[in-house]
C-alpha cells in the first residue's frame, strides 16, 4: 500500500498484513454467484446430544494420545455405540459450510473453485513480493496446490515463511518437508502450541531488555 504526499511529491509505502482463508470460512455464505463474508455470526451450527458429546470425548482421547493403537479405535468402534452417532445428518450439514478440504477432489461448488485459485493466486503473488513473511498456524501443507506455491515461493530471495508447529513431532514432518529451506523458520514451544499460547508466548511485543 502507497501513501501520497499532499502534493504527491513523495510515496511512502505502509506495512500490509494479508489475512488469507483459502480453504474457506465458516463465516462464507453464498449469495447466487457470490460470496459473502460475515465475521459477526456464523450461520452454520453441528449440535450434539449429551451422549453423543461423551462419545467424541472417548475418541478425541484415544486419538491424542500418542501411545494408542488402532485396536483401541476399533474396540471403541464395538461398544455397540456407534449407532448414537448420525452420520447422514452430520454430513449433510457440514458439506453445507463453504470451506474446501484438503483432499484431491475438494469442490462441490463452481463458486467456491473460483474463489480457492482467486486466493491462491493474491498469495502466490504476496509471497513474490521483496520482503515478504508468510505466517502459517493450523496448517499441515497437505494441499499440494498450497505445498507447491509456497515451494516455488521460497526461490524469492527475501522471503521469509514462519510455520507454527503444534509440537516437536509436527516440527519434525515440516523440516521433512521443507528440507534444505534456509528461509523457512519453525515455531515449536516446549508446550502444545495452541492458539492462545500462539498470542501470549509468540504473537507479542517483547518486554525484555536485549
Amino acid at each position: 500500500m502507497v501513501q501520497k504526499g499532499i502534493f504527491d511529491k513523495h510515496d511512502r509505502y505502509l506495512p500490509q498484513l494479508n489475512i488469507l482463508h483459502p480453504h474457506g470460512s465458516v463465516y462464507w455464505t453464498r449469495n447466487d454467484d457470490e460470496i459473502t463474508l460475515n465475521y459477526h455470526q456464523s450461520s452454520y451450527d453441528i449440535t450434539f446430544n449429551a451422549t453423543q458429546e461423551k462419545m467424541i470425548s472417548t475418541l478425541k482421547t484415544v486419538l491424542e494420545n500418542d501411545d494408542s493403537k488402532y485396536i483401541d479405535l476399533k474396540e471403541l468402534n464395538c461398544t455397540g455405540n456407534g449407532g448414537l452417532l448420525d452420520s447422514e445428518d452430520f454430513w449433510s450439514k457440514y458439506n453445507a459450510i463453504p470451506i474446501v478440504n484438503p483432499t484431491k477432489w475438494k469442490f462441490h461448488e463452481t463458486v467456491f473453485e473460483e474463489a480457492y485459485y482467486q486466493i491462491l493466486r493474491h498469495l502466490s503473488f504476496e509471497l513474490e513480493r521483496p520482503n515478504s513473511v508468510l505466517i502459517t498456524f493450523g496448517f499441515s501443507f497437505a494441499d499440494e496446490h498450497i505445498l507447491r506455491l509456497v515451494e516455488r515461493s521460497l526461490s524469492n530471495p527475501s522471503l521469509t515463511v514462519y510455520i507454527s508447529c503444534f509440537n516437536e513431532i509436527e516440527k519434525t514432518a515440516m523440516q521433512a518437508k521443507f528440507k534444505g529451506r534456509n528461509n523457512v523458520k519453525y515455531i515449536c514451544l516446549d508446550v502444545n502450541l495452541t492458539f492462545e499460547q500462539f498470542n501470549t508466548a509468540v504473537f507479542t511485543l517483547n518486554k525484555g531488555t536485549e
